[in-house]
């Protein structure tokens, strides 16, 4: 049962992603059917194009995933029972913890936390960099969707109806949900090790940043709001929305480059990640809403809130690093 168990990780959270993606382009698809006949074929091989670079991605994933499990079980049956486990190796683990941690370096792993406290063992199945360019195909072609569906059309849908405005702004927001999945399925970290820290600490904004995409595009659905609005102000709701259905691409890029929490992220990395969700993601968003509310005089949505909040933990990071950096000066 154990083997079973450990030949089907994470396949059903690889299944969940597929099967989200396409209800989520079918949606979509027939939203631009029914009120645009045009090109109705483009729309499915789009998903076509996303079902194919999920599944290789996935494959890929898997398959070093399953590398690593299989090479850390050989080495740990290769043990004598007397010897200390790899994580203990920081605890007195002594020669064989030694041996055992060269034996993960042949094998092409990466051990040990470099920076790691007690010899937490952090193992690598490598950059896969597929991850960000699966996410990066699959989040323009969404973008194009909902730039064509609420440009053209959503602003005449019924709320009354299944396929109407209520339905439209959850597709889209599902998006992060496909987000979640596809970031869980290329990793292994473990609860509260340093390495999951690590790739928290660069995705866990995403999942607000497309709602709150999604909550700022909804207001194009709002027939009142389009006759009050200017082209170019439609214009700058639909590139703010759409360009944060594409970013989530840059941090999968940056934990690509970290094999996924395995290495710590370089501190210029950690500035531009950093400068990403602050002038990249929550000052557009930011600006836009305040625009609509002030010059428009539309509703206000909570997310503003979300935006400045997010705004200053960034700036505050900047000014608590910077200040922690002249601390460290002035003691050496």
């Amino acid at each position: 049962m154990s083997r079973f168990c450990e030949s089907v990780y994470l396949l059903p959270t690889r299944v969940a992603t597929v099967l989200l993606a396409l209800l989520q382009g079918g949606i979509l698809d027939c939203y631009l059917t029914h009120n645009s006949s045009k090109y109705w074929f483009a729309w499915i091989a789009g998903d076509v194009a996303v079902l194919m670079m999920f599944v290789v991605a996935f494959v890929i994933s898997y398959c070093q995933l399953s590398l690593v499990m299989r090479r850390l079980r050989r080495g740990a049956s290769s043990q004598p029972p007397s010897s200390a486990p790899f994580a203990e190796r920081g605890e007195g683990g002594g020669g064989m913890g030694k041996c055992c941690v060269g034996g993960l370096a042949i094998l092409g792993l990466e051990p040990l936390d470099k920076e790691g406290e007690g010899g937490e063992l952090v193992t690598s199945a490598g950059s896969m960099p597929l991850v960000y360019f699966a996410w990066l195909v699959y989040s323009a072609l969404l973008g194009v969707r909902v730039l064509l569906i609420y440009k053209n059309f959503a602003y005449e849908l019924s709320e009354d109806v299944f396929l109407g405005k209520n339905t439209l702004q959850m597709t889209v927001a599902s998006s992060s949900i496909v987000f979640l999945l596809l970031l869980f399925a290329h990793h292994d970290a473990s609860p509260h090790s340093k390495r999951r820290h690590r790739i928290d600490n660069l995705t866990y904004l995403v999942v607000f940043d497309i709602v709150d995409a999604a909550d700022l595009i909804s207001v194009l659905a709002s027939p009142s709001a389009r006759v009050a609005m200017e082209m170019w102000v439609t214009w700058c709701v639909l590139g703010v929305a759409c360009l944060n259905l594409v970013l989530p691409t840059l941090p999968l890029m940056a934990l690509s480059r970290t094999q996924f929490g395995a290495r710590p992220l370089p501190e210029y990395l950690q500035t531009l990640q950093r400068l990403l969700v602050l002038l990249g993601v929550n000052v557009p968003l930011l600006a836009t809403r305040l625009l609509l509310w002030q010059h428009l005089q539309l509703p206000v949505s909570s997310f503003l809130v979300k935006n400045m909040a997010v705004s200053f933990l960034m700036l505050y990071g900047f000014y608590e690093r910077d200040h922690h950096q002249r601390l460290r000066d002035r003691l050496l």
